[in-house]
């Protein structure tokens, strides 16, 4: 196990392009980090300087309290499994797993026991025996990410390890990654464009852009709290509402308005925008946060009138697609509600989960 700790890291790409832009971050001793962000964004770019298949343009990498920015791949003892896997096309799958533990001399009896452990674990023990260039795409990279476990690295780093595997074979080899890191706790930089596979392995989880972190935190912290407007609207499915509207001093408090929305903030909402006074702000919704029912009942809550636009079924619950003087907004409906498209309906809000970020920076409130 190690930490990895980068320090204002820069990589450039022709045209003088900032892939990587004063990166710093540290990664924790055994933990999972994901990285996710938008495609150009710079986390494959950075996954490779870590490896040591990119030189940074500037800046420093450490691993285990050691500067290895002079290290060839080899030598920095990571374990690493890319979108673009690469098998060696003359070796079957059995000996592709075991193929770093053959160049160290392992004893045959260690060698089967690590490629026994590491293909049960990606759930591929039937076809060992079979080439490459015989194997699905899925196959060859369960047979890249076993591959990976069986060299016991200091370790890991994964770039969209998941990806060519259809919807069920994600689902269940997901759950595994998680277990495997549970159990050998071994460091690990996962990238991944999969929100749900983010959410479900991360320790933490840090969003970038444009070669740039914007917020680095636990999945619920940034789910919960996101610093900008890119954060809200990239992390969620589906994405945050965001309303424009403007904030309103009235004798009972601070109100925020909109073309279909007027109502009171909550307390944590009145001590934060005391001095905000006619701000034009966003207003942020998670679909959770928006409950739409028929008849049209608000409990008391802020309502926001509207006709079902679309419908979508997603086991237990709906997402409903509201078009409202705000524009399209998603709710959740319990599916029960017989909600259909073209039903006028109102959608209630949660004031406990509601976001406010500044119109003009796009920060939090």
């Amino acid at each position: 196990m190690a930490a990895i700790i980068l320090e204002h890291l820069t990589k450039l790409h022709p045209g003088n392009i900032r892939a990587v832009d004063d990166f710093s971050l540290e990664i924790i001793d055994g933990e999972l980090l994901v990285l996710v962000g938008p495609s150009g964004c710079g986390k494959t770019t950075l996954l490779r300087l870590i490896a040591g298949l990119d030189d940074p343009d500037s800046g420093s990498i450490s691993i285990g309290g050691r500067i290895v920015n002079e290290l060839p791949p080899k030598d920095r003892d990571m374990a690493m499994v890319f979108q673009n896997y690469a098998l060696y096309p003359n070796l079957d799958a059995h000996d592709n797993v075991g193929f770093s533990l053959k160049m160290r001399k392992q004893p045959k009896a260690y060698i089967e026991k690590k490629i026994k452990h590491a293909t049960e674990m990606v759930e591929f023990m039937e076809r060992l025996t079979a080439m490459p260039k015989a194997l699905s795409g899925g196959e060859q990279q369960k047979v890249a990410v076993g591959r990976a476990i069986a060299r016991n690295p200091s370790a890991f780093l994964f770039d969209e390890p998941l990806g060519m595997l259809d919807a069920i074979a994600r689902a269940r080899l997901r759950p595994k990654l998680k277990i495997l890191h549970t159990m050998l706790k071994t460091t690990t930089i996962h990238v991944t464009h999969d929100q749900v596979e983010a959410m479900g392995l991360a320790d933490r989880i840090c969003i970038m852009r444009e070669g740039k972190m914007e917020q680095v935190g636990t999945p619920m912290e940034i789910y919960d709290g996101p610093v900008n407007l890119f954060v809200a609207g990239f992390l969620g499915s589906p994405p945050m509402n965001l309303v424009d509207g403007e904030l309103v001093k009235k004798e009972a408090g601070i109100f925020f308005r909109s073309k279909a929305l007027d109502f009171q903030l909550p307390p944590e909402w009145q001590k934060r925008c005391i001095e905000k006074n006619g701000s034009t702000v966003v207003l942020g919704i998670r679909s959770e946060s928006l409950r739409i029912d028929v008849p049209q009942e608000t409990s008391g809550k802020p309502g926001i009138k509207g006709v079902a636009d679309l419908v979508e079924l997603f086991g237990p619950a709906s997402h409903v697609h509201l078009k409202t003087p705000d524009g399209i907004l998603v709710g959740t409906a319990d599916n029960r509600s017989g909600i259909k498209i073209g039903n006028a309906v109102t959608a209630t809000v949660d004031l406990e989960r509601i976001h406010l970020f500044a119109k003009d920076t796009g920060l939090r409130a």
